[in-house]
């Protein structure tokens, strides 16, 4: 190779340099930026046995014992400021059959044009055996020391007083050992060790730093006597094992079981570490007594382990840890254990299985009761199935007794709704002709005695119970007074009809009395369908919630958010339609409009907020209507539905400290009008919500001008859900 003309320039760049240094005692040399030498001075000749002169073929970098030293001295001298030299690297040498140890000092040439490095020159010093000594000794990662007794410290090494704190050996010597001990009281024992056994091996100690912190020491050391074999000192090695003790400490202290397996050439699978907790889930007292064991026999039966180990190799073959896995396995006193298995298979450099590790927990007793919980579940899911099959069932057979009860005159027009206000009223007149007969039964029984007075006693009781009916507030007691009144009446008057009592006046009251009670029967009924619908979306959504965590998982897909409200509210229709309440909607603008999400969780979580909506909602009376609002919007990122109610007020508290979206917790104010709940609503809904990336919050605001604190009025209350959207391409 001859001279090139970028081996030229990298020489005329350093001729100053290179010329200065010439004539030192030590090898002086230039080499290229990927090590040829391109000049050198004797010492150099005949350190590397170079030719006389440079042919630019010889390379430094076979000299290396270690390669990436040379890479690593490049990246420092990119660093190094310009001009300046990067000195005291220590090189070891390949010189033939023998490693020579040099202190190199080093100088970068830079092309100022190109702004890169360009060339080396380099001054290597040979090391005598004291430097090496020196060297070895300052460079070890354990601290070395030194004590005598009487004097303290009088050797110690850079990693010793680093460990320590401290900036030199000057500032420790002459310290006594113990002011380098956490515990003092350390000391006596150590030096009682020391006296009788001649050494301590890894004993671990508290040590304390310069600025009163404290590291893990593991600390070996032998006794230094004089002629006399009296103790005159010792010396040892000290090595911070802070995180090796936290990592001992963390291994054998956590709950689970860890362990590391090595299958041997018989293809057994032989323990090789285990922490405590894996020792006593195998029934060990401690680790050590497991090691060596091979794990096959601890599991159910040969075709439980190859079913295990079968899975392991499948999960590596695709690139994955096996976990989750419910392991049958002996414990140790003939016991089987179900535990729950995390394992990773291990290779050696060949690509072959060599061993395994893993980590394992105890979970016989979870796994049982989760056994039972699925199968409550199950039965609680069938029971609530029932449950709702029984209420349709109901409402449809009040529904139809309704039907055949009501007259055209007692309906809302163009409604086909009971007109409560109506029945209410025909009530008080059926009561008020009633008790004009019963007058006329009383008068004509003073005339001819046909009952006792017992009778007429409980007669004139009855009336006036009927008459004072209107005294009550709630209509369901009003209802059920005037019902249970009205049958004891019907009884007397039957068991008066039995003598020479004139029997029309028997008749004319029997159908005053029916009438009172078809139309309580009406009012009755009606309540009882309003109870119903009111109670199926609550167990249909129970059921589907409870049936959650035991049925298939359902699977993440686009859904049409508009098509999803609108099949809710068609599922809510009769539910509002009883309760005299209109569905408004204003969900045009999030037609067509797509998110990724789980559809039966969705419909049950915005089913079971419009219902509360609904449920929550203050009555008005006919023929004015309460509403509840649907609305919907979105921005680039994010949809926004708004459900909105009139009615029971939510209190600061209750919204402040999130009370809503606690399970089983029901509103302080949702009870004033005997309302039905589970309180797992809101707390479901949100976890859906949440499920789907979205955010759910509640505001309940005064809405005629009322105090926060007075709920003889109506609430406006707001239920915000915000879900991200989905590309519409998906």
């Amino acid at each position: 190779m001859t001279m090139t003309a970028r081996f030229q320039k990298t020489i005329q760049l350093a001729a100053e340099a290179f010329q200065h240094c010439l004539d030192l005692p030590f090898a002086v040399y230039l080499i290229s930026e990927d090590g040829i030498f391109l000049q050198y001075n004797a010492e150099a000749r005949s350190l590397f046995t170079l030719p006389p002169e440079p042919t630019f073929q010889d390379n430094i970098t076979p000299f290396y014992l270690h390669p990436n030293d040379r890479v690593e001295n490049l990246r420092q001298l990119q660093r190094t400021p310009r001009g300046q030299w990067l000195r005291n690297t220590t090189l070891d040498l390949k010189m033939g059959p023998v490693v020579k140890h040099v202190r190199d000092h080093s100088k970068a040439i830079w092309d100022e044009e190109n702004n890169r490095i360009v060339g080396l020159l380099c001054l290597t010093v040979q090391m005598t055996k004291t430097d090496r000594y020196h060297r070895l000794f300052s460079d070890l990662p354990v601290g070395v020391f030194s004590f005598r007794i009487g004097v303290g410290l009088v050797h110690a090494n850079p990693r010793f007083y680093e460990m320590h704190g401290y900036d030199s050996l000057d500032e420790i010597r002459y310290k006594q050992p113990a002011d380098f001990m956490k515990n003092a009281s350390n000391l006596k024992e150590l030096t009682r060790k020391l006296s009788n056994e001649g050494k301590i091996t890894d004993t671990y100690l508290e040590n304390i730093r310069k600025d009163g912190t404290f590291f893990t020491a593991s600390v070996s050391a032998k006794a230094m006597h004089d002629n006399d074999g009296s103790l005159i000192g010792f010396e040892g090695i000290v090595e911070d094992v802070s995180i090796a003790d936290i990592y001992f400490k963390l291994v054998n202290e956590v709950p689970i079981g860890l362990f590391k397996v090595r299958f041997n050439d018989q293809g057994a699978h032989i323990l090789i570490h285990c922490n405590q907790h894996f020792a006593q889930n195998r029934g060990a007292e401690q680790a050590e007594a497991l090691i060596g064991m091979d794990l096959r026999d601890f599991h159910k039966s040969e075709a439980d382990f190859h079913r295990f180990f079968t899975e392991l190799i499948r999960k590596d073959e695709k690139g994955e840890f096996l976990t989750d896995y419910i392991l049958e396995a002996f414990n140790g006193q003939g016991e089987l254990r179900k535990y729950e298995l995390y394992a990773r298979l291990l290779k050696d450099a060949g690509g072959k299985a060599s061993g395994l590790v893993g980590a394992e927990r105890d979970v016989t007793d979870f796994w049982e009761t989760k056994q039972q919980l699925e199968e409550l579940t199950t039965d609680i899911g069938k029971v609530l199935h029932s449950y709702s099959s029984t209420l349709i069932n109901s409402k449809h057979t009040m529904g139809a007794v309704v039907r055949s009860l009501v007259l055209e005159d007692e309906k809302i027009q163009k409604e086909a709704k009971l007109d409560y206000p109506g029945i209410m009223q025909k009530i008080a007149s059926q009561i008020s002709a009633l008790e004009r007969s019963i007058t006329s039964v009383l008068e004509k029984n003073k005339t001819v005695a046909f009952f006792d007075a017992k009778i007429e006693e409980q007669l004139v009781y009855l009336m006036n119970l009927l008459k004072n009916s209107e005294e009550r507030k709630v209509d369901t007691q009003k209802i059920a007074l005037i019902r249970d009144g009205s049958i004891r009446i019907k009884e007397l008057t039957r068991e008066m009809g039995l003598g020479n009592f004139p029997r029309e006046l028997t008749k004319k009251t029997g159908r005053q009395l029916n009438e009172i009670l078809r139309l309580c029967s009406l009012v009755t009924l009606t309540h009882g369908v309003e109870a119903v619908l009111e109670m199926e979306t609550g167990v249909n959504n129970l059921r589907s919630y409870i049936l959650t965590r035991v049925k298939k998982r359902e699977q993440l897909k686009k859904l049409d958010i508009y098509d999803l409200l609108l099949g809710v509210a068609k599922n809510m229709g009769e539910y509002a339609a009883q309760r005299n309440i209109e569905l408004r909607m204003n969900i045009k603008e999030i037609s067509n409009i797509y998110i990724q999400g789980y559809q039966e969780d969705l419909t049950r979580a915005l089913l079971n907020i419009v219902h509360n909506a609904i449920k929550y909602s203050w009555s008005r009376k006919r023929p004015a209507k309460s509403f509840v609002k649907i609305e919907g919007r979105t921005d680039a990122l994010w949809l926004y539905l708004d459900i909105e109610n009139w009615g029971v007020a939510i209190t600061p508290k209750e919204l402040e400290d999130k009370l809503l979206f606690k399970v089983g917790y029901r509103g302080v104010n949702s009870q004033d009008r005997r309302r039905p709940g589970t309180g797992l609503g809101l707390y479901d809904a949100q976890k859906v919500i949440k499920k789907h990336r979205g955010k759910l919050s509640i505001t309940s605001k005064p809405s005629l001008g009322n105090a926060e604190d007075d709920y003889s009025k109506p609430f406006k209350s707001n239920v915000i859900i915000q879900i991200p959207l989905i590309k519409q391409s998906l």
